[in-house]
């Protein structure tokens, strides 16, 4: 190959060669810039991998702390949920408790109103009682200011200290009340009966009941019926010892 002249800055003058050199430059040129490209875009490439890295890192503290969150969360929900049960049992209990009460109370009225029922019946009949014995004492005294015979005495004088002796601690039933259970009996003075005490009914010395003393009066005394034989009930004039 033959050379001309050296052109400028030592290049061939030949438009061949000039073109290869140009092609050259540009060749390098090219990969140069496509070298810088592809560094630039790797390391780009490189810090989307980092924040990506960096959010991940940051989405899995918020995902533990949601979780964290959510079985505070639950166990929140189960001590409340044992709170409710437990409210919705001592409700339960306490309205049981209130029906309870209230079935008491209810009761209590209907036990008031049968023991009132029972007062004023055993207030009339010891009321009649009452004014059954006031004549009786009067008698009873008018016979007394009576001068005694003295051959009526001499005759009975064994018998009227039997009579008296016995009579000191026998009481007779008077009065019977079925509907309250409770007698009216005739009073022993002296005998200190009071109540809660227990008392024995006979008949032809057998026995027909046990009763217990509500209240002494002076001249009679109220007993309720506490057993009663049911083949031999009590009756008006029985012995009570």
């Amino acid at each position: 190959m033959e050379y001309s002249e050296i052109g400028f800055a030592g290049a061939p003058k030949n438009s061949k060669g000039t073109a290869l050199v140009v092609v050259a430059f540009l060749l390098a040129a090219l990969s140069c810039a496509s070298a810088v490209y592809l560094y630039l875009h790797l390391k780009g490439l490189t810090q989307e991998k980092k924040n990506f890295e960096a959010v991940h890192i940051q989405l899995l503290d918020q995902v533990s702390v949601l979780k964290l969150d959510i079985e505070s969360a639950q166990k929140e929900k189960a001590e409340l949920k044992t709170q409710m049960e437990t409210a919705i049992k001592s409700k339960e209990a306490q309205s049981r408790d209130l029906a309870e009460n209230r079935t008491q109370i209810v009761k209590l009225q209907t036990d008031l109103a049968a023991a009132q029922k029972e007062g004023d019946a055993m207030k009339k009949v010891l009321e009649k009682v009452g004014a059954a014995n006031a004549p009786a004492s009067d008698s009873l005294s008018a016979v007394a200011l009576e001068p005694p015979d003295e051959k009526k005495t001499a005759s009975e004088g064994s018998s009227v200290k039997k009579t008296k002796s016995a009579a000191a601690t026998v009481m007779k039933i008077k009065t019977i009340n079925r509907t309250y259970h409770f007698v009216v009996l005739s009073s022993v003075p002296g005998r200190g009966l009071k109540p809660g005490d227990t008392l024995r009914v006979e008949r032809d010395g057998k026995w027909v009941a046990d009763l217990s003393v509500k209240k002494n009066y002076e001249q009679f005394v109220s007993a309720m019926i506490k057993k009663e034989s049911p083949k031999n009930l009590i009756r008006v004039g029985d012995a009570v010892l």
